[in-house]
């Protein structure tokens, strides 16, 4: 469920994104995101990336909401994949025993699957656009037009 719908003014507008210049709210202080989805601009303001899909421009009074990240199912995929992966790769190395000694087999297999896992993470995180910090905040309405 997304944040109630927050006031800014867009500062520059490049596609679908925007950064959108906002006041800075109290519930600012305990926000796990700081830095990450808005760069704090002194005390009392804040500078957001938002998805720009209503097409705002630069000057352009908006309303602007935050959507919840889903912090634990992400944390579960990047910790508990990687994980039972080289769980996997040292039964799977010790039990097939390809080089002759189970201790060696188990320990390359454990590698390989562990790497093997950490780059499918990596690949799927990006593909889901989890890397973009702009995927946080969206550009709901536009309440003014500059100009």
């Amino acid at each position: 469920m997304p944040s109630m719908p927050e006031e800014g003014v867009v500062i520059e507008s490049a596609g679908a994104t925007a950064r959108v210049q906002m006041p800075r709210a109290s519930y600012c202080q305990t926000c796990h995101r700081s830095g990450t989805i808005c760069d704090p601009f002194g005390s009392d303001r804040m500078v957001v990336d938002a998805r720009n899909e209503s097409g705002a421009k630069k000057g352009d009074v908006v309303q602007v909401e935050f959507l919840p990240v889903k912090v634990g199912v992400a944390t579960a995929i990047v910790y508990a994949v990687p994980l039972l992966a080289l769980l996997i790769g040292a039964v799977l190395g010790n039990w097939l025993d390809p080089f002759g000694n189970n201790d060696a087999s188990a320990a390359v297999f454990a590698l390989v699957l562990l790497v093997l896992s950490v780059v499918a993470v990596y690949a799927l995180r990006r593909k889901l656009g989890g890397g973009k910090e702009s995927e946080q905040a969206k550009i709901v309405r536009i309440l003014r037009r500059q100009g």
